[in-house]
């Protein structure tokens, strides 16, 4: 429906990633190699329950979903905007959130992204309707099909709505933001992201466990 009302303005724009985390890991691994075995059993633990917790739905792979990075990863219309702490209503987590508004003379303000996953996993985030007489809806789009997920309308919403979907089946899908209606409509998104040093950390410690396990 919407992707043949809105031609969507692939160029994708944000901030770039500035992690120093890629720097600080290897020494860290060293420093860790040359502690007793005590220190060296704690590091390796800590790294399996990092990355069990991190990777749980690690097969969708959704580039930054907590919109850290601004609107990089994403496609998005006009009328899509970052919006960080300081703005009502705030983030869920994180420092940033997605506000769709309505622009006059535009069908629908989107926000979307393509994204692989396997049959059973689970895409979540959160929703809020901040006001205005359209509406807004989060869709999965396949082929053909669409799926609505969450919808918001009048009147406002008080808190942030946690959503869920779990994949039918493995493929290949776009996920949309989608905010129609009258001017001063507006609606907000977000989801609490893995942080990228988390996964770096988490990955190096376990990479340490198995060299260990080799030279055994």
């Amino acid at each position: 429906m919407f992707r043949s009302e809105v031609e969507f303005n692939t160029e994708l724009c944000g901030f770039d990633d500035c992690l120093s985390i890629r720097l600080f890991l290897p020494s860290l691994l060293l420093t860790l190699n040359n502690k007793e075995p005590l220190m060296k059993k704690i590091a390796i633990a800590l790294g399996a329950v990092l990355m069990t917790s991190s990777l749980a739905n690690a097969a969708i792979s959704l580039t930054n979903e907590g919109f850290e990075l601004g609107l990089s990863g994403w496609g998005c219309t006009e009328g899509a905007q970052v919006k960080g702490a300081e703005t009502s209503p705030g983030p869920v987590a994180g420092n940033h959130f997605l506000l769709l508004s309505a622009v006059p003379g535009q069908p629908a303000s989107i926000v979307s992204q393509m994204f692989s996953a396997s049959e059973g996993d689970l895409l979540s985030g959160y929703a809020r309707w901040l006001g205005g007489f359209g509406s807004a809806s989060i869709v999965v789009l396949k082929d053909s099909g669409s799926t609505y997920i969450w919808s918001g309308y009048y009147p406002p919403s008080t808190d942030w709505t946690e959503w869920s979907w779990t994949v039918p089946k493995g493929g290949t899908y776009r996920l949309q933001y989608v905010l129609t209606g009258a001017p001063l409509s507006q609606a907000a998104f977000d989801a609490v992201p893995i942080p990228p040093a988390l996964l770096l950390l988490a990955s190096g410690l376990v990479s340490l466990a198995v060299i260990r396990r080799r030279k055994r």
